[in-house]
C-alpha cells in the first residue's frame, strides 16, 4: 500500500462496537482499510465477507475515529478492502478501493 503513495495514520483502532484495521492518507482523502484473509474461497472470498452488518461496525468504528480525531473530521473519507488469499501457498493481494460508501 506504501508503493500506492499512501501514509500510514494508525492501525487496529478498536472500540467496542468495531475495530479498524488500517487508517490511512492517499494524498488528502483519509481512508479506512478492512483487511480480510481467507485460506480457502470455499465459502466467499475476503470480499464477500465484508456484509453489510461488518460495513455498520466498520462505519462506527470510523466515527468514533474522527470524533477523537478532531482535526480530521472534515477530511473527505473512503472505505477500501483488501483481500488476501494463499492459493498454493502464495499470497494474493486484492485491493479494492471505495468498496462502499456511508450517507451517515
Amino acid at each position: 500500500m506504501l508503493e500506492q503513495g499512501l501514509e500510514l495514520i494508525s492501525r487496529n483502532f478498536s472500540r467496542k462496537f468495531g475495530e479498524l484495521d488500517l487508517i490511512m492518507f492517499h494524498g488528502e482523502i483519509l481512508v479506512f482499510i478492512e483487511v480480510r484473509f481467507r485460506r480457502s474461497s470455499a465459502y466467499g472470498g475476503g470480499l464477500s465477507s465484508v456484509g453489510v452488518a461488518k460495513q455498520r461496525k466498520i462505519t462506527a468504528a470510523a466515527q468514533a475515529f474522527l470524533l477523537s480525531n478532531p482535526g480530521l473530521r472534515h477530511r473527505a473519507c473512503r472505505f477500501d478492502v483488501v483481500s488476501v488469499s494463499r492459493p498454493n501457498y502464495h499470497p494474493v493481494f486484492t485491493w479494492v478501493s471505495d468498496a462502499f460508501s456511508t450517507y451517515a
